[in-house]
């Protein structure tokens, strides 16, 4: 009986030094995406110069070696759905940055696959306790740059585990907040006949994926995301957060509306005060 439950426990112990380990490595994966999201919301021009793309690049690298960890630990582990929760905060926060920083660089949307294909090729990048600074290059620059060819010429037969649609669909409102609050605090760094170009564009942006969401959960009200899986049943949790969400999305599209409108008026101020000069 005694070897029952000494077996029992060493099996317990194992999945929670698992669970521990996880926990660890998504701490970091969102630290570090915050990170990025930090350096992004510094950059005054592109293409991205290199001391902007250097910053980025070693956050990028640590994130890389701590996804594959988290990716490889998912794959193996029976306890999956214990897990689920603590990773898609991650990954959110992951894909948060991801289609920040592209978006800050090539202004427009990171589509859901040639998203997946750069996170193959971050954890491809990955060689046990270091990282192939070739391959994490060609990622990144897929990401900064848009340049798909980069990653044409990855090898990224990767088995992507820990992220999927419903956690690239949460991870686009919190974008949204990013790009609010990038075109807010950068007006000031442009002289006034470029800001209404500048804050228009992030406006447009934002009010045709807004369009887009309000579209999509018309058409599927029941609709509701919890630890990165969809559900078309009733769920008040799943379906608080996502309209917790859509709320501040739409409270950032406001916030960006006035900002256009206070350029336009400033705008027109300073023109009357050339005349009359």
């Amino acid at each position: 009986m005694d070897s029952i439950f000494v077996s029992a426990r060493a099996s317990l112990l194992e999945l929670q030094d698992e669970r521990e380990i996880v926990i660890r490595n998504c701490r970091d994966i969102t630290a570090y995406s915050k990170k990025i999201i930090f350096s992004g919301q510094r950059i005054k021009a592109v293409p991205i110069r290199s001391g902007n793309y250097k910053e980025i690049k070693t956050n990028f690298s640590i994130i890389a070696l701590r996804l594959a960890q988290v990716n490889e630990s998912y794959i193996a582990s029976a306890q999956k759905g214990s897990l689920r929760g603590t990773i898609a905060s991650a990954c959110e926060e992951l894909i948060e940055a991801l289609t920040f920083i592209y978006y800050v660089g090539n202004k427009k949307l990171l589509s859901y696959e040639k998203m997946v294909e750069i996170i193959k090729g971050m954890i491809r990048a990955n060689t046990g306790n270091n990282i192939d600074e070739l391959i994490l290059d060609k990622a990144l620059k897929a990401c900064v740059y848009d340049d798909e060819q980069e990653l044409e010429e990855v090898e990224v037969d990767v088995e992507l585990a820990i992220i999927d649609r419903p956690d690239y669909f949460m991870g686009l409102f919190d974008l949204t907040g990013e790009i609010m609050r990038f075109t807010i605090t950068n007006l000031q760094d442009y002289r006034s006949e470029l800001d209404s170009g500048f804050t228009f564009e992030n406006y447009t942006f934002m009010k045709a994926l807004y369009a887009e969401v309000c579209s999509f959960l018309n058409k599927y009200p029941k609709l509701s995301v919890y630890k990165g899986e969809w559900s078309n049943r009733h769920d008040p949790k799943g379906a608080s957060v996502l309209r917790k969400k859509l709320e501040v999305f739409k409270q950032s599209l406001s916030k960006v509306e006035k900002s256009l409108f206070q350029v336009l008026v400033r705008g027109k101020e300073e023109v009357s005060l050339q005349d009359i000069n």
